[in-house]
């Protein structure tokens, strides 16, 4: 009997919640167990989203009649349910995150309700306002726990921000299509350091997009094929191998000029790191 309540309960919120109106009525939701009730709410609760945040360049803000600087926003609403009873609000609070997303023009705190495990943030279309707006959503709280981001492609990214680029694909029936239509892929975005073949990809694909020149593409396949296809050992190849000839690319030397000058900076913090903490290593010597 009460699983068949629970049953009918969650298919009213799945139709309320997909068609945006409440169609049917469960009546006998307050005579079902807390415990049960509790499950529903929490069920309704992760259900997915799509999340779109703006970056509003200065002035760019329609309601704003002063100059104003860049700033982000959202039309995303506080979750309906939060609003419809004390037990629905305390089971939401232990699900949803309100993440700051700024002050608005009258200088108002402004903050989006996210369930960091299954809601995905979205960020239009814009090829500067992308970076501005990853490198926001990296560097503010919480933001690093969202596991999917909708967005232009980026991979030049803040030095110290690091991406995995994941297959295109539509993580919710709710999703954005528009962007996923304009070649927008997720990316699980996060401050923590990636390895470093991860890292290099990720720049070697800034340098052919720089360079936006047939011969590099060229160069890196050629390089690709003849280490049957392994990118690590490729990536390797191409920027630790002395004898690696790179094509005529200001951008694809400069990255491995700054890749081996970051691997020797590594190199020196490790020997500073293990002369500090290794008393055999100390300035003073044996006695």
């Amino acid at each position: 009997m009460a699983a068949n309540m629970l049953d009918e309960a969650i298919a009213v919120i799945e139709s309320s919640t997909s068609t945006g109106q409440s169609a049917a009525k469960f009546t006998l939701f307050n005579e079902l167990p807390t415990e049960l009730r509790l499950k529903i709410w929490r069920h309704a609760f992760f259900i997915p989203q799509t999340v779109v945040i703006s970056y509003m360049s200065p002035g760019a803000d329609p309601n704003s009649i002063l100059p104003w600087p860049g700033h982000f926003k959202s039309s995303q609403k506080p979750p309906a349910l939060l609003h419809v009873n004390s037990e629905a609000r305390k089971c939401g609070q232990k699900v949803y995150t309100a993440c700051s997303i700024g002050i608005d023009v009258n200088g108002h705190q402004k903050s989006v309700y996210i369930n960091l495990a299954v809601d995905e943030i979205a960020f239009p279309y814009s090829e500067n306002d992308s970076v501005k707006a990853l490198y926001w959503a990296l560097t503010s709280q919480n933001w690093d726990r969202v596991g999917r981001f909708a967005i232009t492609p980026i991979v030049r990214l803040h030095q110290d921000l690091y991406a995995t680029v994941l297959p295109q694909q539509t993580s919710s029936k709710n999703s954005a299509t528009y962007y996923l239509t304009h070649g927008t892929i997720l990316i699980k975005a996060g401050t923590e350091h990636l390895g470093p073949m991860e890292r290099l990809a990720l720049q070697l694909r800034a340098a052919i997009k720089s360079d936006d020149s047939a011969t590099v593409k060229t160069f890196y396949e050629q390089v690709l094929k003849e280490h049957g296809g392994n990118i690590n050992k490729a990536l390797e190849y191409i920027f630790f191998s002395t004898s690696a000839v790179l094509p005529k690319s200001r951008a694809l030397q400069n990255m491995r000029r700054l890749e081996t000058r970051s691997r020797q900076q590594d190199r020196n913090a490790r020997r500073r790191f293990h002369t500090r903490s290794c008393g055999c290593c100390s300035s003073s010597g044996p006695a």
